[in-house]
């Protein structure tokens, strides 16, 4: 398998609109409309509602969630899928693995050296040999801190929601602002599944957000600023600035 180096698109969209598509319901409420000339990033099962994507992302195989439309359980349907640009798997390796290498420019060199079956993942990782087979490329999330300080930069900070490798990737290309949909964290349900879950509330979601705003936050300080806003908040109010269509860019909360 010939590695990619997702580091290839840095600044390829510079000075861009992104629109970063979630799996909650309000994902079904945007129109590309309200922003026409967006690069759109999605993950998951966000394809499944919403196939008009430049880019897909997905890095949980639910072989520990177990969720009733997750990759283990519709892989033809997964790989099968094809966006306008690019699509990526996720590894997230043991922590073994990760110390020895994780900050080499050669990165991807070793894994490929190393073969898929001497690469040892986590439960819920994506695998390279999935990857191969559904034509995706793929990119590493990692928990070294180094890289949430450096949130622009490859391999991705893990936050525990695919959401944010998606916008790290916003971020690496150049991104100038990005809008969130579908971002509904305690919502509980995700589009196209009947059973409500919890997982906003066991990985601290709306700490992490808080997380990722003030690392984005640190990054317009050395360089320009970066617009994070989100579509119909749900969750985010306070966290994050209200995208509201045909009206100013966005509104401030409390506004």
């Amino acid at each position: 398998m010939r590695i990619y180096d997702i580091q290839r698109f840095k600044n390829k969209h510079k000075g861009k609109t992104f629109v970063l598509f979630g799996s909650g319901p309000t994902l079904l409420d945007w129109k590309n409309s309200y922003c026409e000339d967006a690069i759109n990033i999605g993950c998951n099962t966000v394809f499944m509602h919403k196939p008009d994507l430049d880019y897909y992302f997905i890095q949980d195989s639910g072989a520990v969630t177990k969720s009733p439309n997750c990759y283990l359980k519709s892989r033809e349907e997964y790989d099968h899928y094809r966006p306008k640009i690019e699509k990526f798997y996720g590894l997230s390796l043991r922590e073994s693995r990760v110390k020895i290498f994780q900050k080499s420019k050669n990165y991807f060199n070793i894994l490929s050296f190393l073969g898929s079956k001497n690469v040892k993942y986590l439960d819920h990782s994506m695998r390279c040999e999935w990857a191969r087979e559904g034509g995706a490329k793929i990119y590493s999330v990692v928990k070294d801190e180094y890289y949430l300080h450096n949130i622009c930069s490859h391999p991705f900070y893990e936050l525990n929601s695919v959401i944010f490798s998606c916008a790290q990737f916003a971020l690496l290309a150049g991104a100038k602002r990005i809008i969130f949909v579908g971002c509904d964290i305690t919502n509980g349900i995700r589009v196209g599944e009947g059973e409500s879950h919890d997982d906003y509330r066991l990985n601290d979601l709306v700490g992490k957000w808080k997380m990722f705003k003030q690392s984005v936050c640190g990054l317009g300080r050395k360089s320009n600023h970066i617009d994070l806003l989100v579509f119909k908040p749900v969750g985010l109010c306070g966290v994050l600035d209200h995208f509201a269509p045909h009206s100013p860019y966005f509104v401030h909360e409390g506004v």
